[in-house]
C-alpha cells in the first residue's frame, strides 16, 4: 500500500550521479511498475508528480491530505481480518519465489478453514453486519 499527496515528487537519480542502482531494490522497482516504467525511471532520472506515479503505478493512491488519507486507510485495515492480511502478506513475499507460492498458498488455505476469521466473516455476512474480527495483530 503506497499512498502519496498531490504536491509529492519521486525520482530515481542514479543515471545523473553515474552510478548502478542496487540489483535488489531494481527488482523490486520492476515488480511494482514493469521493465518499462523502471528503465524510463532509472535511465532520464527525471522527477515525476503524483499523477504520473499513480500511473505507472509507482503508489496505489493520490490524496490531498497525507495525513487523512493514511488515517482513513488505517482506519479500514484495523475493521478486516488479521489472519486475511498476514496470509495475503505472506502470499505477496513468495510471488517471486519459484514453487513456493502453491506450498504457502495450500498451507494459508487450510489455516484459513481454522482460524476463527472465517466463522465470523461469513456470519457477519449472512447477519448483513461489519464483521468484527477482534484481534488487531497482523504479521
Amino acid at each position: 500500500l503506497r499512498i502519496a499527496s498531490r504536491e509529492s515528487q519521486f525520482s530515481v537519480p542514479p543515471s545523473k550521479l553515474g552510478i548502478s542502482y542496487p540489483a535488489q531494490a531494481l527488482a523490486r522497482l520492476v515488480s511494482i511498475v514493469g521493465i518499462g516504467h523502471a528503465s524510463e525511471l532509472l535511465m532520464l532520472g527525471n522527477s515525476i508528480d503524483a499523477t504520473r506515479a499513480v500511473q505507472m503505478g509507482l503508489v496505489t493512491r493520490v490524496v490531498d491530505d497525507l495525513g487523512v488519507g493514511v488515517q482513513e486507510m488505517v482506519n479500514i485495515l484495523v475493521s478486516r481480518s488479521s489472519f486475511t492480511q498476514a496470509a495475503t502478506k505472506r502470499l505477496l513475499r513468495t510471488l517471486s519465489e519459484k514453487g513456493a507460492i502453491d506450498a504457502v498458498g495450500r498451507e494459508l488455505e487450510t489455516e484459513s478453514l481454522l482460524h476463527g476469521d472465517l466463522d465470523e466473516g461469513l456470519a457477519a455476512f449472512r447477519d448483513k453486519r461489519p464483521a468484527n474480527f477482534g484481534d488487531r495483530s497482523v504479521n
